[in-house]
Order: C-alpha cells, then sequence, then structure tokens
C-alpha cells in the first residue's frame, strides 16, 4: 500500500467505485453543469497529478 504523508491509497466506503475510469468520468461529466464539464475535468486532473505527486514522495 502507497503511504505519504498520512495519505493511505485506499477506497472511501462513503462511495461508490465505478467499473471503469470511463464510467467514473461519464458519471462526473452527467452531473457537472450544462458547459462545466471541461473545467470540472481540468480541475479534477490537477487534483489527481497532486495526489500523484504526494504519493510518490
Amino acid at each position: 500500500m502507497l503511504t505519504a504523508q498520512g495519505i493511505q491509497a485506499k477506497t472511501n466506503t462513503l462511495y461508490n467505485t465505478a467499473n471503469s475510469l470511463d464510467e467514473a468520468w461519464h458519471n462526473m461529466k452527467s452531473h457537472a453543469p450544462k458547459g462545466a464539464a471541461n473545467e470540472f475535468f481540468a480541475h479534477l486532473m490537477i487534483y489527481h497529478n497532486t495526489l500523484v505527486r504526494e504519493l510518490s514522495i
């Protein structure tokens, strides 16, 4: 299990897990305000890149 600064790579049982990344993205995109999907995705990727960097320290 990857750990960094107290962060553990594990699922949060409060939320569902999609069957694939494509399914997860489609679900997020369908719930984003109309026309905001690209901006939402950009912010999600900033979070993702930051999380990856934190886990690899």
